[in-house]
């Protein structure tokens, strides 16, 4: 077994939450444990990462895009999974989307990178971005909210 797949063992087990895995391959045998993430309680508000600083917003676990409540009816993009959120495909591209795009349904908002796989974020709707709550190589964590559309 190789540091590559110790690793991605690694990396599985941050993604799926797992605090012990147990490998045996011929002779070889690996065990790799973490601590369980401690956790205050199973019903308080996450956090959002804003350009302003933190703002606390509770995130429902309902659909990746619903449509908010707001008066100004903005829809919400949510990630579908937990990985590092890119603005765009390096860090010389200008980046998909900023505050005032306008972008159509099925342009590119974001991606987000998970076990190595780049994974496109695309637009349900057309209309214009609101509001941005994550920054570049932050992570995502699964039912976050991304962006607000008007």
């Amino acid at each position: 077994m190789n540091i590559d797949s110790v690793r991605e063992l690694a990396e599985l087990m941050t993604v799926y939450g797992l605090t012990d895995v147990n490998i045996s391959e011929g002779d070889t045998r690996i065990r790799l444990s973490r601590q369980a993430p401690f956790i205050k309680n199973a019903t308080a508000t996450p956090v959002i990462h804003t350009e302003d600083g933190l703002e606390p917003e509770p995130i429902p676990a309902k659909d990746v895009i619903k449509r908010s409540t707001d008066c100004d009816r903005l829809y919400e993009v949510k990630s579908p999974m937990i990985g590092i959120f890119y603005s765009s495909l390096s860090p010389n591209d200008e980046p998909f989307t900023c505050i005032g795009s306008k972008v159509k349904k099925g342009d590119v908002l974001c991606v987000i990178e998970t076990m190595k796989q780049i994974n496109e974020i695309i637009s349900e709707h057309d209309g214009e971005i609101a509001k941005i709550y994550i920054r570049n190589g932050e992570i995502a964590e699964f039912g976050q909210v991304l962006f607000k559309l008007r």
